[in-house]
């Protein structure tokens, strides 16, 4: 999350998020900004979702690719 709030591509893809309503720790309706939006842009495995119904959100391809690259290279192990 840390790497999320730092980088532009990520703040890009939170704030269109926002922009269309989901909120930060609303995860238990289906409404939250982390696990029902952005995770499942960044990570590619599902669609956003509200209430159980698919939602678009307008991101830029470019950002889900530079986000979901900051995200891994800070998982990487150290060597």
């Amino acid at each position: 999350m840390a790497i999320a709030k730092q980088n532009p591509s990520c703040q890009n893809i939170l704030n269109e998020c926002k922009k269309i309503g989901f909120v930060d720790g609303q995860w238990k309706q289906d409404n939250g900004l982390w696990k029902d939006c952005f995770d499942p842009l960044v990570s590619g495995k599902g669609v956003p979702t509200r209430d159980g119904q698919p939602v678009n959100v307008p991101v830029n391809p470019s950002d889900v690719q530079a986000c979901h690259a900051a995200i891994a290279a800070a998982h990487k192990p150290q060597q």
